[in-house]
């Protein structure tokens, strides 16, 4: 949390402020035509999530993953392993 105003004198009003915290998973993709039969490609990841949040103070994990794939022209690229499974006790 920022800071908290507070406005009394039988007006009672309380109004927090808090940090904007980016979280978010973007993918980034360039593709690179070789020649006629393969693609080279640039494939950045940028993954962040909260990962605690106790009295008012966010705590943010952020992750960057970079990496090139050389691939034949029109095959697929399957991307796993970037999901995440929160478990509560």
């Amino acid at each position: 949390m920022k800071g908290t105003v507070t406005v009394d004198s039988n007006d009672n009003k309380v109004t927090n402020v808090y940090d904007e915290k980016e979280v978010s998973t973007k993918i980034t993709v360039k593709p690179h035509i070789c020649d006629s039969k393969n693609i080279y490609l640039e494939l950045e990841l940028n993954i962040s999530n909260v990962i605690n949040n106790v009295d008012d103070v966010v705590t943010v994990s952020k992750k960057y993953i970079k990496q090139f794939f050389y691939l034949p022209f029109n095959e697929p690229l399957i991307l796993t392993g970037i999901n995440k499974k929160n478990y509560k006790k």
